[in-house]
C-alpha cells in the first residue's frame, strides 16, 4: 500500500481507500458454505472430503456460573491453532470478492494493466479507487466466459487466461477452464517461474510448482521438466526474475514445447508462455517483453504481461 501511494503522489494521482475489517471474521465462516467454496474454486475432490472430516460432528459446551450448557453442533468458524484456518479463510473471503463483482468493476486503480481495487491480508480488506463513486455507465456488462474470456471456447478446446506477476509485488495467475491453477490466493506462486502441468486430453491438472530462478537451484527445474509425457500442456509465468539460473538445458526444453524465446530469456524479463510435449510447430502462445531501463514501465522491471485463448484438446491415443 505504502508502494501505491507513494506511485500515486508521483504521478499526481488520488486514491481513495475503504478499509474493511470482519467483525469476528475466523468464527463467521459457515461450513456448508465453505465447502461449495473450494468445490468452485477448483479445490479437489478428495481434498475438499478431508477437510470435511477434520469439521464433522464437532460439539461443545459452555461453562457458566450456574454449570454448563448442553451440548450444541459447531456449523461455524474455522478451527484455531490449526494453520489451514488462514487458508480456507482467504479462499472464503475471495469469493465474497468474486460475487461482489469487484473483478469486473470499472472502480480500481491501473497497475501493470491491471485493474487492482482490493488489497487483503488476513480478515482485513482494503478497497481503492481513483474516485469516490464508480464510474457512471449506460452500457450492460458484457458476458464473460471461462476464465473471464470475451467469448466462449469452440467445443473440445480448454479456455485459458495467463499473467505475469508485476514487478516483485504481485504474484502471477494461471486460469484453466475456469479453475484457477496457480495464484497467490492459493499460495503456490513464487520467484521465478511457475509452472503447470495440465494433461492435454482432459485438461486435469498434474502438478503445479514455482522455481526460484535467482537463488533457487535450475535442477528442481529440470527435475520437473524432463519426464514430461506426450501431450502434456506446460503453462508458464514469470514473476520478478525468470532467467539468472536457467542453463542451456533448460532453454532447449522449452525450446522443445515450442517456445520461441526461452533461449534469449533474460534477467527481469516478463514472460508468458503455453507449450505442450511432442509440439511440431512453435506455440501462437506466448508473449515476452524485455527487461530495458529506456522502456520499463516499472523502476527495474519490465510491464506484466496478460495472454487468454482457446487451446485444441488432445485426442486420446486408443
Amino acid at each position: 500500500m505504502c508502494w501505491i501511494m507513494e506511485k500515486a503522489r508521483e504521478f499526481q494521482k488520488d486514491i481513495y481507500f475503504c478499509f474493511i475489517d470482519y467483525a469476528k471474521a475466523f468464527d463467521s465462516v459457515d461450513h456448508s458454505k465453505l465447502w461449495q467454496v473450494l468445490k468452485e474454486m477448483g479445490v479437489p475432490d478428495h481434498l475438499i472430503c478431508l477437510l470435511r472430516n477434520l469439521y464433522v460432528g464437532q460439539e461443545a459446551t459452555v461453562r457458566t456460573g450456574y454449570g454448563t450448557t448442553d451440548w450444541f453442533k459447531i456449523g461455524k468458524g474455522v478451527r484455531q491453532g490449526c494453520i489451514l484456518s488462514p487458508c480456507l479463510f482467504n479462499l472464503y473471503a475471495e469469493f465474497i470478492m468474486r460475487k461482489a463483482g469487484l473483478d469486473e468493476s470499472q472502480a480500481g486503480i491501473k497497475i501493470a494493466g491491471r485493474n487492482i481495487n482490493n488489497l487483503r491480508y488476513a480478515d482485513d480488506t482494503t478497497l481503492m479507487a481513483e474516485s469516490p463513486e464508480n464510474p457512471p455507465t449506460s452500457e450492460p456488462r458484457p458476458k464473460k466466459y471461462k476464465c473471464g474470456l470475451p467469448r466462449a471456447c469452440p467445443d473440445n478446446s480448454f479456455a485459458f487466461r495467463i499473467m505475469s506477476g508485476a514487478a516483485n509485488v504481485i504474484g502471477p495467475k494461471i486460469c484453466l477452464e475456469d479453475k484457477m491453477l496457480m495464484s497467490s490466493v492459493k499460495n503456490n506462486v513464487g520467484r521465478g517461474l511457475n509452472v503447470a502441468l495440465v494433461n492435454g486430453v482432459n485438461g486435469e491438472l498434474i502438478d503445479a510448482k514455482f522455481f526460484d530462478m535467482w537463488a533457487g537451484d535450475v535442477n528442481e527445474l529440470l527435475k520437473f521438466i524432463r519426464p514430461l509425457h506426450e501431450g502434456t500442456l506446460v503453462f508458464v509465468a514469470s514473476y520478478d526474475d525468470p532467467a539468472t539460473k536457467m542453463n542451456e538445458e533448460t532453454r532447449k526444453i522449452f525450446s522443445e514445447l515450442g517456445s520461441k524465446v526461452a533461449k534469449d530469456l533474460a534477467f527481469r524479463d516478463s514472460w508468458v508462455f503455453v507449450g505442450a510435449k511432442g509440439v511440431q510447430n512453435k506455440s501462437p502462445f506466448e508473449q515476452h517483453v524485455k527487461n530495458k531501463k529506456s522502456s520499463n514501465k516499472y523502476e527495474g522491471w519490465p510491464e506484466a504481461l496478460e495472454m487468454e485463448g482457446c487451446i485444441p484438446q488432445r485426442t486420446a491415443e486408443v
